[in-house]
């Protein structure tokens, strides 16, 4: 593992609140003007990033410690100052075209948000990791006209392109404005034919998972409004008994809150930007000067028929509940009260942590199964 790698410099549990602290406040070196646009590799690294700080727990797959965007987004970028600044500086910098370089064969010339996150590297070396992917359950047609269940999804469905692309919902406003997300989370668990062209129907059993990703196709007239996007319900099943005794499923839903949010550019020539969030809707920070991919110049309300890809995590919500989530850019000034362990750190329901009986807060980490 890289000597700079988070991991190793804060080891062990009590490296975690260090390592969420710069995970979420530090970030990649701006390059040169003469450099070509880095604004979509610098979301996505922001993301995985925020993704780590808030679940500190994971371990991560093989594939994704050999996907070098994955490796990229742990590395410490601590601001430093005085004897050496320029030359670690510069040694981050070249990292980081070293990175662009590399991923070129995997994105081409795009370059953009979009191609690396919609990539086949990130949907076999991340997306359909446990902490992502939305298993379902095989269906087949039966004479009578009606579903039965052939089969569940085999783990090796986890980390595969196709695992990470039918994991991803969509939530297309282009052709209907009233359209609501939980609808289109919704319908996502009806039976479809998936990438491999086996009739499915996701349900999630026995687990709950931690992270969802959501494309966001926004009406080009009327978007919706930021406080539509805050939160939506995923459905999934308990395994048990009824009161005679035989097997019984249990249906239930898991509230998920919006955690960050990329706007995606439509010209090639443009920015792709990102916000980030802790539950309850608490906007971010980061430390250092502006960034270009990070700013007020745009709301998830504008009209233009805007992409974007919106990412939910399954927190237990803060005792004051969900605020209304601004439709702004994250804060520019940091918060040093912010205690991100006594956010993260709830209580998790008994029957919802079988590890963990006594409902007695765990580590700051979403409440991931």
């Amino acid at each position: 593992m890289d000597p700079n790698d988070l991991r190793v410099l804060l080891p062990g549990e009590r490296g975690i609140p260090e390592r969420q602290h710069r995970l979420m406040h530090d970030t990649p070196p701006a390059l040169d003007a003469t450099d070509a646009d880095s604004s979509g590799l610098d979301c996505l690294v922001r993301l995985i990033r925020h993704y780590n700080a808030l679940d500190p727990h994971h371990e991560p797959t093989k594939e994704e410690e050999e996907n070098p965007i994955f490796a990229y987004a742990w590395q410490d970028f601590t601001p430093i100052s005085g004897a050496g600044q320029d030359e670690v500086t510069m040694q981050r910098k070249n990292a980081k075209r070293r990175l662009i370089q590399q991923l070129g064969t995997v994105v081409g010339d795009g370059k953009t948000f979009e191609s690396y996150a919609f990539s086949s590297l990130m949907n076999r070396a991340f997306w359909s990791s446990d902490a992502w992917a939305l298993p379902g359950t095989k269906l087949g047609f039966t004479k009578d006209k009606t579903w039965e269940e052939i089969g569940t999804f085999p783990l090796d469905y986890l980390n595969t392109v196709e695992g990470g692309s039918d994991s991803l919902i969509r939530y297309d406003c282009r052709q209907d404005a009233t359209l609501e997300l939980q609808a289109a989370v919704d319908r996502h668990f009806e039976p479809r034919k998936d990438s491999r062209g086996t009739w499915r129907a996701t349900a999630i059993f026995g687990r709950k998972v931690s992270f969802v990703r959501v494309l966001y196709l926004a009406n080009e007239i009327e978007p919706r409004p930021m406080a539509d996007l805050a939160t939506f319900e995923l459905p999934f099943v308990i395994a048990g008994t009824d009161d005679d005794g035989e097997p019984a499923n249990e249906e239930s839903r898991e509230t998920l809150s919006l955690v960050a949010m990329v706007r995606m550019r439509k010209e090639q020539d443009s920015t792709d930007y990102i916000r980030t969030f802790l539950p309850g809707g608490i906007p971010g920070w980061f430390k250092g000067p502006p960034k270009p991919y990070v700013n007020n110049s745009w709301k998830v309300g504008d009209p233009g028929g805007q992409r974007y890809m919106l990412i939910y995590a399954a927190f237990d919500p803060p005792d004051d509940g969900i605020s209304e989530i601004s439709d702004a850019s994250e804060a520019s000034e940091p918060r040093e009260t912010l205690d991100l362990q006594a956010i993260l750190a709830k209580p998790v329901p008994e029957h919802q942590s079988p590890e963990n009986p006594t409902g007695q807060p765990v580590v700051a980490s979403c409440t991931c199964w």
